[in-house]
């Protein structure tokens, strides 16, 4: 899949920021559950196809393996990021990302930004198995010093961490997407939740968030995300596997 100019997650950030911008400043409070149900089918459907990799690969889709089936990661020096515990649940414990820094730097944060960190995560465990509890103890999009997450009942023995290096290792980055996939997903979505909620009112407001991204990220970027809005982002693309 390429990519006529390289999005990176600042460019996601800034994408759900201009379109929640729109949206929110039209709409008000009709606006906002506009905008959370959009970032909760985006978190469903990423979660949907990490575990269709997982079940792809033989594997169940545990606490464990949600680690491993990652769609994402960031530049070098973008995140701040660890998981100081898998017993007896895994906890994410991040004191920097590029979407509190990008909404921070535009003023996205106390109005829109904060609506996809009180969602998303929630929704991609929902996505990757309902079975599984997954909660936010705190979070900087809503003003905390670090987002504090966990994903209930892992229970990890020293034999399951090493596994769990070890196929992480094996996969690569054969799970990952490009940020030009994520971008696109994510405008596609909010589209047609917006487009649905709003009418043809929701299409313009799409189309000028389009434009302040195209602004701000060049015109080549905006295009790109257009040319991927015919995939269905609850497939997985051709994958080749763990082992392939």
């Amino acid at each position: 899949m390429s990519e006529e100019k390289e999005l990176t997650a600042r460019s996601h950030a800034y994408l759900f920021g201009v379109i929640a911008k729109e949206v929110i400043d039209a709409y008000g409070e009709q606006g906002v559950e506009a905008i959370a149900k959009g970032v909760n089918i985006y978190g469903r459907q990423r979660g949907k196809r990490m575990a269709q990799r997982t079940l792809a690969d033989g594997l169940e889709p545990s606490a464990l393996n949600y680690v491993a089936y990652g769609e994402w990661s960031a530049k070098p020096g973008e995140m701040d990021f660890s998981i100081p515990a898998k017993n007896p649940d895994v906890q994410f414990w991040i004191k920097k990302c590029p979407w509190h820094d990008v909404w921070q730097e535009n003023n996205f944060m106390e109005k829109y930004g904060h609506l996809y960190c009180k969602y998303v995560d929630i929704a991609l465990a929902q996505g990757y198995n309902p079975a599984l509890q997954f909660d936010i103890l705190s979070n900087r999009g809503q003003g905390d010093e670090v987002c504090d997450m966990r994903l209930r009942g892992a229970n990890a023995t020293e034999q399951n961490e090493a596994e769990l290096a070890a196929r992480m290792e094996k996969l690569g980055s054969k799970a990952k997407m490009p940020w030009v996939y994520h971008c696109a997903h994510l405008y596609k979505t909010m589209w047609e939740v917006i487009v649905a909620s709003f009418g043809y009112a929701g299409l313009e407001l799409m189309q000028k968030a389009l434009y302040a991204f195209g602004a701000s990220n060049g015109q080549e970027a905006a295009e790109s995300i257009l040319k991927l809005m015919e995939i269905d982002y609850n497939a997985i693309p051709p994958y080749a596997g763990i082992n392939g």
